[in-house]
């Protein structure tokens, strides 16, 4: 299962290859501040307060946070400031590593972004899921080789940085500085 040194490697990993694109404040943090790893039922009440607050309003979904959270691994509470960030695991065998790094993106994503433009609904949730699941496979090879979540999304993101050599700049700009997102 999945513990606090997995997340130290994701975090290491995160930092070597994007620390000169979001604020270095956000480097004080070790994996024991920010990583709650925790059983399938608390990690169900701990889902069920950031689903109902943020995903299920903006999503307009129907489902019960019961419903949908066999198919969540981690996820973010939705806080506008970093600080107050914490990642959520759910302790189960069958999640890898990678989840890790990509929930640390998460955390460190500009609030315009996460959660305002996440919540803002449509799209833009596969947008937020896309552009992060992007830079993850993007940060290390084994994670490029291992992850299969958001396939469609990342596919999405990576036509869409390639489509054009001033596509990263944007999405690096907008993931983690805030600007506008360039992909609606």
């Amino acid at each position: 299962m999945l513990n606090h040194d997995d997340a130290d490697r994701a975090m290491h990993i995160i930092r070597s290859k994007y620390s000169a694109h979001y604020p270095k404040n956000l480097d004080v943090h070790d994996a024991r501040d920010l990583f709650v790893f925790l059983e399938p039922a608390e990690f169900t009440k701990k889902f069920a307060i950031t689903y109902n607050g943020c995903f299920k309003t903006a999503n307009n979904f129907s489902e019960t946070a019961e419903e949908l959270v066999d198919y969540v691994n981690a996820f973010v509470a939705s806080d506008f400031h970093n600080f107050k960030r914490k990642i959520y695991v759910k302790r189960v065998e069958e999640i890898k590593w990678g989840t890790c790094a990509h929930e640390y993106l998460h955390f460190l994503t500009h609030r315009n972004f996460y959660p305002a433009f996440y919540s803002m609904g449509g799209r833009n949730p596969d947008i937020v899921e896309g552009m992060t699941e992007y830079l993850t496979r993007e940060a290390d090879p084994e994670l490029a080789n291992t992850r299969t979540s958001y396939d469609t999304q990342y596919l999405q993101t990576k036509s869409w940085v390639t489509g054009s050599p001033g596509n990263l700049a944007l999405l690096m700009s907008c993931f983690f500085q805030g600007s506008a997102s360039p992909i609606t």
